[in-house]
């Protein structure tokens, strides 16, 4: 057995699964599992779905450490609709917690990393400096829409209610968004122009 999928079960434990030499994939999504350390005998194990279920504690993490095979994990899914993350995501270090634990990921949350030999050079070499990167160029946010434009769609809106309200409360919520959006934009690339 080289795969196995038990996502959606109810199961609260993986216990038996190191007897599984050969697996190479588990998707174990949508369950109540807390602990991993049954998954440390797993040493075949390449890809690990385990979104939606109770590991609240980066120490679970270490169980993982030694898997030098292991190369996806996904804690949370890809869409943060489709299925509540573990608690331990909300860790604001879970992200570095997890790369310094697994340095063999090339694949987190479905977010493709830069490689795992580097990651690893990274995190177990605390003298390693990173060579300083050239100055990147970060040109003006222009919006989409204006001010002005916004402003003139808004008055058009309130002088001539042709709009049934739910549609112009919709259309006043993604004016809303433009706006914090926009704003959002233009102070990430004033933070990054004043550094």
């Amino acid at each position: 057995l080289t795969e196995l999928d038990v996502s959606d079960n109810h199961i609260r434990s993986l216990e038996g699964l190191g007897a599984l030499e050969h697996l190479t994939k588990l998707v174990a999504s949508i369950n109540q599992v807390e602990k991993l350390e049954p998954l440390a005998a797993v040493k075949s194990l390449e890809t690990l779905h385990i979104e939606a279920n109770n590991i609240s504690n980066l120490d679970e993490v270490r169980h993982l450490s030694n898997l030098p095979n292991l190369r996806t994990l996904h804690f949370r899914k890809v869409y943060a609709d489709m299925a509540a993350p573990n608690p331990v995501c909300g860790h604001p270090s879970y992200r570095t917690a997890v790369l310094r634990l697994v340095p063999s990921l090339t694949n987190l949350d479905g977010e493709r990393l830069a490689g795992g030999d580097g990651a690893q050079l990274l995190y177990n070499d605390p003298l390693q400096q990173l060579p300083d990167a050239p100055p990147l160029e970060v040109p003006k946010v222009d919006p989409v829409f204006t001010e002005a434009m916004l402003q003139s769609f808004e008055e058009a809106v309130h002088s001539e209610p042709l709009l049934a309200p739910a549609t112009e409360k919709a259309f006043q919520d993604l004016v809303l968004e433009n706006r914090r959006l926009a704003a959002k934009a233009e102070s990430l690339a004033s933070n990054y122009r004043s550094d």
